[in-house]
């Protein structure tokens, strides 16, 4: 009979809606049962923003942060317990343009994307075994100015997919989506 249902979906809708507004929270079930091992401090310094982390298809954990002092700084491990020494790396980010996107892919390779300070969106790739030497990455190339923001997903079979909003009108294309 929908004449019942429908009242009482409404009015427990409305009862939901009314616990939110009053600010009343639900209970939060987690996924798992899954306990945090105790935190790292892989910088030993204040002077850091702009983290990346990026587990490889072995599990090994590569982090990448600007340090204020040392530029950007890189670490592995290979459990996410014990950590390498923090490592100043030459890499090709802008300092002032914000973190960059690391991506695992299979058979080891990392897709690296980032912003210059002009807003073009930049690509490079490397092995998880030389994340930390740029200049031995492959296909570094730009693929977009002018863009606004980015996100980045690879699917199950590895292929990547990027998404960019571009916000102004170029000889590559009208501003919009991408």
């Amino acid at each position: 009979n929908h004449k019942f249902h429908i009242p009482v979906i409404v009015l427990f809708m409305l009862s939901v809606l009314a616990g939110l507004l009053a600010g009343a929270t639900l209970p939060v079930h987690a996924q798992s049962s899954l306990v945090w091992s105790e935190p790292v401090n892989l910088s030993n310094s204040g002077a850091t923003s702009n983290p990346v982390l990026v587990s490889d298809v072995l599990g090994k954990l590569h982090a990448i942060w600007l340090d204020q002092f040392d530029g950007f700084t890189y670490a592995v491990s290979e459990d996410g317990k014990e950590w390498s020494q923090p490592l100043a790396v030459n890499y090709p980010f802008d300092k002032k343009a914000g973190a960059p996107t690391l991506v695992a892919a299979p058979r080891g390779f990392i897709h690296v994307f980032w912003q210059n300070f002009d807003r073009d969106l930049v690509y490079g790739q490397g092995h998880s075994e030389i994340l930390d030497d740029p200049s031995a990455w492959g296909f570094r190339e730009s693929l977009s100015a002018d863009v606004l923001s980015y996100h980045v997903a690879i699917d199950p079979q590895g292929d990547v997919h990027l998404v960019y909003i571009r916000n102004k009108n170029s000889d590559l294309g009208p501003a919009g989506v991408y």
